[in-house]
């Protein structure tokens, strides 16, 4: 099947004949499985709504059908069309499985979460008989097409909040939505855990962790991968975590101080931020702790028994899970509490059923959906929930979590944490980089960036106020 770039008015039946060709001329066979709705909107360049809609024009005709919790397969004895005759019968427009008043939410693909957003459906069409949810499953919005709301599920995420036309909800007066920014709606928090073979520890004579601070943290883990590496066999554990996160919310007054920097000289950015960068970065440059690209090697070196740790966090939790049974402990920040960070939602501005996404955004903080997900490894907005956690080791450290979780409020904010502080930090612990250049590359870059940022802003005002005045 080849691809195509689809017309927003007809990548759905431009899909469904597509597929209705392919299976009438034979190319697809009765039997045959048809890719996953990811993998097809992929192909076609479209949407997972689009491919959705093509798939029920086609169960529609009975060309194709449904096994459910299998897959979509091919309808046996499918009849020909005559030659030249229309392939289908002209439907309307807005012909399709989405009902009206039906909420179109996209979220990140993840298995271990499924029977979570089934329930999330279910649970808000009992409660709201007149309107439905449909979730989709992908990483970034279609812009022309974009959901009614959409997930951004960690703090790392690129920001589009521009490009999608978030709604603001600054002069929205309700407060029984939690916002983490006017356009950004708390939903889920994800933390920073490290994950404990405990068969493996007790086999080397390491005891389970039990720190209360991250100096104690960090001495734990160097007796412990000290250990480990004089063991033949046994792996460097790995990890997916990024090292901005160890500073948590230090980054914030790191990026106060480069904003006004102009009031602080270079080398006393250097010297006030010295021994923080020196904390993060010490343990990993010690025993070389690999990058998050590497992430699915260092699980599999986990969940195959081959190293006592991996630094995960509540996502990967889901992952290894299914896989083998293991421990977790809360990793902490340079000030002592749990490294969480936060996942955000948005809400379209063009959205066409603006009432029934709100009350799907009350929904999705809501005490029961909330439990829901905190099962399955992720921590809810109130702490009065965390009892619905599957894990109980170090279940007093949670309770020092900071009220809002770590999140990047800006775009400005963003691009210093991650493409310049986190890159930083990787070149101190991967290129053994000292930590006075590091810092002066943050303030020296981040300075750069900022002054390019701005000198774009004045230069698109004045463009404005020309065109105005012209």
């Amino acid at each position: 099947m080849a691809e195509h770039t689809l017309l927003k008015q007809e990548a759905g039946e431009r899909i469904a004949d597509d597929i209705r060709r392919a299976i009438l001329s034979g190319e697809l066979k009765p039997g045959n499985k048809l890719q996953g709705e990811t993998e097809l909107a992929r192909l076609y360049k479209g949407s997972v709504y689009h491919v959705r809609k093509a798939l029920f024009l086609l169960k529609k005709d009975r060309l194709i059908h449904s096994v459910p919790k299998v897959g979509v397969f091919v309808s046996g004895n499918p009849v020909k069309a005559p030659e030249n005759a229309p392939l289908r019968k002209e439907l309307p427009d807005r012909v399709g499985e989405v009902p009206e008043n039906t909420v179109r939410f996209l979220t990140a693909e993840n298995p271990f979460l499924s029977d979570c957003w089934d329930y999330v459906k279910e649970s808000f069409c009992e409660r709201f008989p007149f309107a439905s949810a449909a979730i989709d499953f992908g990483v970034t919005p279609d812009v022309m097409t974009p959901p009614d709301i959409w997930e951004c599920p960690s703090p790392f995420h690129k920001y589009q909040y521009d490009e999608i036309d978030a709604f603001d909800f600054s002069g929205f007066q309700d407060d029984s939505i939690a916002l983490l920014s006017p356009k950004v709606v708390q939903f889920l928090n994800g933390a920073d855990f490290l994950f404990c073979n405990p068969e493996l520890l007790d086999r080397l004579g390491l005891p389970l962790p039990s720190w209360r601070t991250f100096d104690e943290q960090m001495e734990y883990l160097h007796a412990a991968v000290s250990e480990a590496a004089n063991r033949p066999g046994i792996e460097i554990p790995g990890t997916i975590q990024q090292p901005v996160m160890r500073l948590n919310h230090t980054f914030y007054r790191i990026f106060a101080d480069i904003r006004r920097s102009h009031f602080l000289r270079p080398e006393q950015f250097i010297e006030k931020y010295e021994p923080v960068f020196e904390k993060v970065t010490a343990f990993w440059r010690k025993f070389s702790i690999s990058h998050p690209k590497q992430a699915q090697k260092n699980l599999t070196n986990f969940v195959e028994g081959k190293t006592p740790f991996f630094f995960g966090d509540s996502l990967y939790y889901g992952r290894a899970k299914p896989r083998t049974d293991f421990l977790t402990y809360p990793m902490l920040d340079v000030e002592n509490r749990p490294a969480t960070h936060a996942s955000g939602l948005l809400l379209s501005a063009r959205t066409a059923c603006p009432v029934e996404s709100v009350r799907f955004l009350r929904h999705l903080q809501s005490p029961s959906v909330q439990r829901c997900f905190a099962q399955k490894g992720l921590l809810p907005l109130r702490k009065e929930d965390f009892d619905a956690l599957p894990f109980s080791s170090g279940r007093e450290l949670l309770e020092n979590t900071q009220n809002v979780s770590f999140f990047f409020h800006s775009r400005e904010e963003q691009y210093i944490g991650m493409n310049i502080v986190n890159v930083e930090l990787w070149d101190c612990i991967l290129f053994e980089k000292s930590i006075q250049e590091a810092l002066r590359n943050v303030l020296n870059l981040s300075k750069l960036y900022l002054k390019m940022e701005l000198d774009k802003a004045v230069r698109a005002r004045h463009e404005n106020q020309a065109e105005i005045y012209s």
